[in-house]
């Protein structure tokens, strides 16, 4: 009888050569065919033949349809923050020379801009997006997930060099963050 792992799948005999690749290959399939398709016009077999693999090798994986749609979503918003740090790490490094209130709001609006483009233009938010409005799902909050709170801390960090220099009038850091995360968002958002 196969043993179950804690995500669902059938997984527990070892990784074979090639799983990584292969896991990854009917993630990006079915993120395509789910985007294109109502999910429950999706099937496993479908998956599997566009993946050269069999139907039984889906289902070790993944587990069911439903953990694959969670992990499609999963793996498009793992890419995300990564995504954000990118683009604060190139538009206010920790070493910018930013030195004056209308170079950082200069930085914060390319910044805003580049998240906008690289997020909202990316396949993995598309697919996403696409998937959590198909399907009617409530986004999970972030509150508590160590990826966000790590992406927070960075502009928390980011911000309190600029109130050091005396660019950003705060008495906390994180609570310039966090006035700047919204307005980011509604930047990408647009």
């Amino acid at each position: 009888m196969p043993r179950h792992g804690e995500d669902g799948s059938r997984g527990g005999y070892g990784e074979r050569e090639g799983a990584a690749e292969e896991r990854t290959a009917i993630l990006a399939v079915a993120r395509e065919l789910f985007v294109r398709h109502p999910v429950d016009r999706v099937s496993m077999d479908t998956v599997a033949a566009r993946v050269d693999v069999s139907k039984h090798t889906v289902y070790d994986y993944l587990g069911d349809k439903r953990r694959l749609l969670l992990a499609v979503l999963s793996a498009a918003s793992e890419s995300l923050p990564a995504t954000g740090r990118r683009a604060l790490d190139k538009h206010l490094p920790e070493d910018a020379q930013i030195t004056t209130v209308p170079q950082l709001e200069t930085a914060l609006m390319v910044l805003a801009i580049d998240l906008g483009t690289s997020i909202v233009g990316s396949a993995d938010y598309a697919a996403a997006f696409a998937l959590v409005a198909q399907q009617g799902l409530q986004t999970p909050s972030t509150k508590g997930d160590p990826t966000t709170e790590a992406a927070a801390e960075d502009q928390a960090e980011r911000m309190a060099h600029f109130a050091d220099v005396g660019l950003l009038d705060t008495d906390t850091s994180r609570l310039a963050a966090d006035h700047l995360r919204p307005r980011l968002r509604s930047a990408v958002s647009c």
